[in-house]
Protein backbone atom coordinates (compact mmCIF):
# COMPACT_ATOMS: atom_id res chain seq x y z
CA UNK A 1 0.00 0.00 0.00
CA UNK A 2 1.26 3.40 -0.78
CA UNK A 3 2.68 6.20 1.53
CA UNK A 4 1.33 9.36 0.43
CA UNK A 5 1.51 12.68 2.03
CA UNK A 6 -2.05 12.54 2.78
CA UNK A 7 -1.74 9.12 4.85
CA UNK A 8 -2.26 9.10 8.35
CA UNK A 9 -1.00 5.89 9.87
CA UNK A 10 -2.45 5.09 13.30
CA UNK A 11 -1.00 3.15 15.83
CA UNK A 12 -1.71 2.17 19.73
CA UNK A 13 1.22 5.10 21.08
CA UNK A 14 1.34 7.35 18.10
CA UNK A 15 -0.16 8.87 14.44
CA UNK A 16 2.06 9.10 11.50
CA UNK A 17 1.86 11.60 8.96
CA UNK A 18 4.31 13.24 6.00
CA UNK A 19 6.00 16.55 6.05
CA UNK A 20 7.62 17.48 2.92
CA UNK A 21 10.23 20.09 3.97
CA UNK A 22 13.14 22.31 2.75
CA UNK A 23 14.71 21.79 6.05
CA UNK A 24 16.33 18.35 5.71
CA UNK A 25 18.22 16.59 2.35
CA UNK A 26 17.01 12.91 3.88
CA UNK A 27 14.31 11.71 5.71
CA UNK A 28 14.18 12.03 9.40
CA UNK A 29 11.62 11.06 11.54
CA UNK A 30 10.89 13.19 14.98
CA UNK A 31 8.61 10.87 17.53
CA UNK A 32 6.70 13.40 20.17
CA UNK A 33 3.65 13.67 22.49
CA UNK A 34 2.15 10.83 20.27
CA UNK A 35 2.66 12.25 16.87
CA UNK A 36 5.51 11.19 14.79
CA UNK A 37 6.30 13.22 11.93
CA UNK A 38 8.33 11.73 8.44
CA UNK A 39 9.83 14.74 7.44
CA UNK A 40 10.97 14.31 3.41
CA UNK A 41 12.76 16.35 1.27
CA UNK A 42 11.09 18.21 -1.35
CA UNK A 43 12.70 16.30 -4.29
CA UNK A 44 11.70 13.81 -2.85
CA UNK A 45 9.90 10.96 -5.22
CA UNK A 46 7.78 9.33 -2.94
CA UNK A 47 6.34 6.88 -5.42
CA UNK A 48 9.40 5.27 -6.23
CA UNK A 49 9.65 1.66 -4.60
CA UNK A 50 13.03 2.95 -2.71
CA UNK A 51 11.09 5.98 -1.10
CA UNK A 52 7.99 3.56 0.01
CA UNK A 53 10.56 1.06 1.40
CA UNK A 54 12.78 3.76 3.05
CA UNK A 55 9.36 6.00 4.49
CA UNK A 56 8.09 2.51 5.74
CA UNK A 57 11.63 1.53 7.58
CA UNK A 58 11.66 4.84 9.37
CA UNK A 59 8.07 4.01 10.75
CA UNK A 60 8.60 0.38 12.07
CA UNK A 61 11.87 2.13 13.46
CA UNK A 62 9.37 3.99 15.57
CA UNK A 63 7.15 0.79 15.93
CA UNK A 64 9.81 -0.64 17.29
CA UNK A 65 10.89 1.75 19.65
CA UNK A 66 7.51 2.36 21.19
CA UNK A 67 7.02 -1.63 21.62
CA UNK A 68 10.65 -1.84 23.15
CA UNK A 69 9.35 0.83 25.55
CA UNK A 70 5.48 -0.48 25.72
CA UNK A 71 5.25 -4.25 25.91
CA UNK A 72 7.64 -5.45 28.38
CA UNK A 73 5.96 -2.61 31.13
CA UNK A 74 2.88 -4.51 29.78
CA UNK A 75 4.37 -8.13 30.56
CA UNK A 76 5.96 -7.26 33.93
CA UNK A 77 3.33 -5.94 35.19
CA UNK A 78 0.39 -8.52 34.16
CA UNK A 79 2.53 -11.19 35.49
CA UNK A 80 2.82 -9.51 38.43
CA UNK A 81 -0.88 -8.90 38.83
CA UNK A 82 -1.74 -12.69 38.42
CA UNK A 83 2.20 -13.85 40.16
CA UNK A 84 3.43 -15.18 36.87
CA UNK A 85 7.15 -15.71 35.85
CA UNK A 86 8.65 -14.23 32.85
CA UNK A 87 12.89 -14.76 32.14
CA UNK A 88 12.70 -12.20 29.08
CA UNK A 89 10.79 -9.82 26.86
CA UNK A 90 11.99 -9.39 23.53
CA UNK A 91 10.54 -7.36 20.19
CA UNK A 92 10.75 -9.04 16.87
CA UNK A 93 9.45 -7.93 13.27
CA UNK A 94 7.27 -11.25 12.98
CA UNK A 95 4.54 -10.89 10.20
CA UNK A 96 3.21 -14.51 10.92
CA UNK A 97 2.16 -14.08 14.45
CA UNK A 98 1.43 -11.63 17.61
CA UNK A 99 4.05 -13.39 19.72
CA UNK A 100 5.79 -16.15 20.97
CA UNK A 101 6.70 -17.88 24.54
CA UNK A 102 9.53 -20.43 25.00
CA UNK A 103 9.67 -23.27 27.87
CA UNK A 104 12.50 -20.92 29.41
CA UNK A 105 9.38 -18.46 29.80
CA UNK A 106 10.96 -15.87 27.51
CA UNK A 107 8.19 -14.18 25.68
CA UNK A 108 8.42 -12.56 22.30
CA UNK A 109 6.18 -9.97 20.55
CA UNK A 110 6.45 -8.55 17.28
CA UNK A 111 6.37 -4.61 16.69
CA UNK A 112 3.28 -4.65 14.70
CA UNK A 113 1.40 -5.65 17.64
CA UNK A 114 1.40 -2.10 18.38
CA UNK A 115 -0.89 -1.47 14.89
CA UNK A 116 -3.67 -2.90 17.20
CA UNK A 117 -5.95 -0.93 20.11
CA UNK A 118 -4.73 -1.25 23.36
CA UNK A 119 -7.66 -3.78 24.29
CA UNK A 120 -6.18 -6.90 21.61
CA UNK A 121 -2.44 -5.72 22.78
CA UNK A 122 -3.13 -6.65 26.52
CA UNK A 123 -5.19 -9.81 24.81
CA UNK A 124 -1.91 -11.24 23.17
CA UNK A 125 -0.15 -10.11 26.04
CA UNK A 126 -2.24 -12.37 28.40
CA UNK A 127 -2.30 -14.65 25.74
CA UNK A 128 1.92 -15.02 25.92
CA UNK A 129 1.55 -15.18 29.69
CA UNK A 130 -0.81 -17.83 29.75
CA UNK A 131 1.77 -19.88 28.00
CA UNK A 132 3.71 -19.55 30.54
CA UNK A 133 1.92 -21.64 32.61
CA UNK A 134 0.38 -24.25 29.60
CA UNK A 135 2.72 -24.45 26.37
CA UNK A 136 -0.67 -25.36 24.11
CA UNK A 137 -3.65 -24.52 23.12
CA UNK A 138 -5.64 -26.79 25.40
CA UNK A 139 -8.90 -26.40 27.08
CA UNK A 140 -7.14 -25.60 29.98
CA UNK A 141 -5.32 -22.70 28.65
CA UNK A 142 -8.29 -20.89 27.42
CA UNK A 143 -10.10 -21.11 30.79
CA UNK A 144 -7.01 -19.74 32.49
CA UNK A 145 -6.82 -17.13 29.44
CA UNK A 146 -10.63 -16.01 29.93
CA UNK A 147 -9.80 -15.71 33.52
CA UNK A 148 -6.95 -13.36 32.93
CA UNK A 149 -9.14 -11.30 30.43
CA UNK A 150 -12.47 -11.20 32.00
CA UNK A 151 -14.36 -12.05 29.13
CA UNK A 152 -13.97 -15.60 27.09
CA UNK A 153 -10.58 -15.54 25.34
CA UNK A 154 -11.80 -17.79 21.96
CA UNK A 155 -14.44 -14.71 20.86
CA UNK A 156 -11.44 -12.03 21.85
CA UNK A 157 -8.59 -14.31 19.90
CA UNK A 158 -11.22 -14.14 17.04
CA UNK A 159 -11.83 -10.66 17.29
CA UNK A 160 -7.53 -10.24 17.37
CA UNK A 161 -7.56 -12.30 14.07
CA UNK A 162 -10.86 -9.75 12.55
CA UNK A 163 -9.17 -6.59 13.27
CA UNK A 164 -5.50 -7.81 11.94
CA UNK A 165 -4.53 -5.38 9.96
CA UNK A 166 -2.56 -5.87 6.12
CA UNK A 167 1.26 -6.36 6.64
CA UNK A 168 3.20 -4.54 3.89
Amino acid sequence: QLITEDSVIETFSFTARLSRTHLVDNVKIRLKNGDLTVFIPLNFDLESDDSQHIVKEMIKHAMRHEAKRILPHKTLAFAKKFKLQVSDVKINKSVSRWGSCSRKKSINFSLFLMLLPEKYIDYVVLHELAHTVELNHSEKIWKLLSEFCGEDARKLSKEVKENTPKKK
